[in-house]
């Protein structure tokens, strides 16, 4: 005897098969995201310094994802010293200095010549 509810749970997966596709991993998404808010505020984008990013929620829903996923990627531009974070205040794009800039790449370029010293 075939019974309507054991065929059921195949035709439901089915659809559900058809109807959405895989995105990627939650790497993946916090990658764009990442990418995406680095494209409105640097070079010229669109989000100037100071300006208050929406609410996670709001900001989640708009852009797609979990909010899990739009905190990560604010957590990663925050290391990354884009954007600044306040309880009570919010996320805000923050201004990047010269110096910021200047001393990673003056760590690396001594760590290049200390390297090619040892070689050579």
């Amino acid at each position: 005897m075939n019974s309507p509810s054991l065929a059921a749970p195949t035709a439901n997966r089915a659809a559900s098969k058809a109807r959405f596709r895989v995105l990627g991993g939650k790497d993946g998404l916090v990658t764009r995201v990442v990418q995406a808010i680095q494209g409105q505020t640097l070079g010229g984008g669109r989000l100037a310094v100071g300006t208050k990013l929406p609410p996670e929620r709001e900001f989640s829903e708009r852009l797609g994802v979990s909010r899990t996923v739009v905190r990560e990627a604010v957590r990663i531009l925050v290391t990354k010293g884009l954007l600044e974070t306040g309880h009570g205040i919010g996320t805000t794009v923050r201004a990047v200095t010269r110096e910021e800039v200047v001393r990673p790449l003056t760590l690396f370029l001594r760590a290049c010549a200390a390297a090619f010293r040892t070689r050579f």
